[in-house]
């Protein structure tokens, strides 16, 4: 498998950054495939464990999964002493000099990709010669190759300097990550033109539909779990595409309040009273 040479693609993310403008504006072609709505939410979850083979390069060096950025790490990890527990993967963005070598030499251990941006992921534990697995959540460094293909926050300028690239290590945000490179690619032109769009608001059924799906999915928020039967007013029903009249079931997320204002461009929701009331009533425990 040749590799691709990301050089001119790395300059001209330089170049970007210099005029002052976000990587984002770098569009990768269609891809493949679309992902579904199940696959979405197993993305934001547990991950989806694929072959490294199956993971799609973009001209900006960072990794895609069907028509959406991720993060990639292995999550089944053999150890051959007990004392190997700390022993922990490192989590990739970027095609990186150690995921190219893991290609060069046929490599192809089975990854999983993830949109987490917690910095938290699940790791199996293995024994040598110990048949079941040690599952437990952890939090991952990001890998330095990573941060050096992409030169984040100027991050080829630490290398010599080991305090200052463990700090950038440290210091990596996922959620920053995603914020400047975006999420979900472009793999198609829009739908509708400005003459045929749709007024982008809330159809007049959409309370019904709202009220079935949080007590189909039984009141509780799809991203933290938290079960408001006895709070919903501070369950909302949220449209991951923006479309606020497209209402099929996998377009709608139930959330909390709190997991609806970390949602992209929400951060007007942290601003009413329901969102304030629901973090007093967690901090007290009235909400676990």
């Amino acid at each position: 498998m040749k590799l691709p040479d990301f050089t001119e693609d790395i300059e001209l993310l330089a170049l970007l950054r210099s005029m002052g403008a976000s990587p984002r504006a770098y569009v990768a072609p269609a891809p493949s495939g679309q992902l579904t709505g199940e696959e979405i939410d197993r993305l934001a979850r547990e991950g989806i464990e694929i072959p490294l083979d199956e993971v799609r390069v973009l001209e900006d060096g960072t990794l895609a999964y069907k028509n959406q950025r991720v993060v990639l790490y292995i999550r089944d990890q053999k150890q051959y002493h007990r004392s190997d527990d700390d022993a922990l993967p490192k989590f990739h963005v970027s095609n990186c000099d150690k995921l190219r070598e893991m290609r060069a030499n046929n490599r192809y251990d089975r990854y999983v990709v993830s949109t987490r941006e917690t910095g938290q992921f699940q790791i199996n534990r293995r024994l040598f010669n110990v048949t079941q697995y040690k599952q437990s959540e952890e939090r991952l460094s990001v890998c330095q190759f990573c941060l050096s293909l992409l030169d984040w926050k100027l991050f080829k300028q630490a290398r010599r300097n080991t305090l200052t690239r463990r700090e950038a290590v440290t210091n990596f945000s996922l959620k920053e990550y995603f914020d400047e490179y975006g999420r979900t690619l472009f793999s198609h032109l829009p739908m509708h033109t400005d003459d045929t769009a749709p007024l982008n608001d809330y159809t007049s059924d959409f309370r019904i539909i709202a009220d079935r799906l949080k007590s189909a999915r039984k009141f509780r928020c799809d991203s933290c779990g938290v079960d408001l039967s006895k709070f919903k007013r501070y369950l909302h029903a949220h449209h991951k595409n923006g479309l606020q009249y497209d209402n099929t079931e996998n377009n709608i997320a139930i959330l909390c309040v709190e997991d609806h204002a970390r949602q992209y461009a929400h951060p007007h929701v942290k601003q009413t009273n329901a969102y304030k009331e629901f973090i007093a009533l967690r901090a007290s425990g009235e909400i676990a």
